[in-house]
């Protein structure tokens, strides 16, 4: 994440370091601390994950009861280069499975972004045991292939998310082994469940225009040339707001996040939504025992 702006009010060796933070990594080398705090937190690799789920979600939405619909073009997160169904329909009394090319990086992006501000490639398999909009039924999503959501990152996923329908407005979210894959090495492990509440009145028929409310938690674990480094243990203390409309997706409009390590030093709460105001504006603050950053995400 880039820092595009500075809120608040913040001592003058926060202003002084702050305009080097990159992606919540590069700060001050000589503050080795801070750059620890930085490094470990990786709150823009967190947002990617949701990205992830809630195009899973999309697509298990638009499957209907006869099985894999027709067409995609209501799919808002992904444009579909072309489909490969195994098993189209819920007729023959077993699941649907069908495969969805988004095309490769250069593909995707050729399109432009989408909605949310981000471009999809690679491919994504996917299995539904029964219509999805019936309670129980369970979805599994595999990235065996990589699967990216920018168009100018080197890293991509792979893994698997598992979706069960648990009421007409929830969904459980399985994460196993989702992981982020740069340079063919692995540099982070997503490992945990969520639950995604819709929250529209009237919501659609798949996951761009609703909002969510998240909870549960997850381990997110962190590697340096395929070597378990740190885990950092996440948990939603109160729901997180996800608004998917533009200008609103790439962060939570509100929540607060407990995030702890091994190393307690790096131990932080989150909070998307500091000034109770709902707004779409990515503003963050981190609070890291008594030092506070407040800052806008990109």
């Amino acid at each position: 994440m880039r820092i595009k702006q500075f809120i608040g009010s913040i001592t003058a060796v926060l202003l002084m370091l702050l305009p080097l933070l990159n992606s919540c990594e590069n700060i001050d080398t000589h503050n080795n601390d801070k750059q620890d705090f930085a490094e470990h937190l990786r709150l823009n690799r967190l947002n990617d994950v949701l990205s992830i789920v809630e195009t899973a979600i999309e697509v298990c939405e638009l499957t209907n009861g006869n099985g894999m619909p027709a067409d995609w073009k209501d799919l808002k997160l992904g444009r579909i280069k072309s489909v490969l169904p195994k098993d189209s329909i819920f007729y023959d009394g077993n699941e649907i499975r069908f495969e969805l090319d988004f095309g490769n990086i250069e593909e995707a992006a050729a399109g432009g972004v989408l909605p949310d501000g981000k471009v999809r490639f690679g491919v994504m398999k996917v299995q539904i045991n029964k219509f999805f909009k019936e309670i129980g039924s369970v979805a599994q999503i595999k990235f065996e292939t990589p699967f990216g959501l920018h168009d100018d990152d080197d890293f991509s996923f792979e893994g698997e998310i598992y979706l069960t329908r648990i009421s007409q407005s929830k969904i459980k979210v399985g994460l196993n082994a989702l992981s982020l894959v740069d340079d063919m090495k692995k540099e982070l492990e997503f490992d945990g469940e969520l639950v995604y509440d819709c929250i529209t009145p009237a919501f659609l028929n798949r996951a761009w225009g609703n909002e969510y409310q998240l909870l549960g938690g997850f381990d997110m674990l962190q590697f340096d040339n395929n070597l378990l480094q740190n885990t950092m243990n996440v948990t939603l203390l109160s729901p997180v707001l996800r608004k998917l409309e533009s200008g609103c997706s790439n962060t939570p409009s509100a929540g607060i996040m407990d995030c702890k390590f091994e190393n307690e030093i790096l131990n932080s709460r989150i909070d998307f939504d500091p000034f109770d105001n709902q707004a779409c504006d990515n503003f963050v603050r981190i609070t890291q025992k008594d030092r506070v950053f407040d800052f806008i995400v990109d």
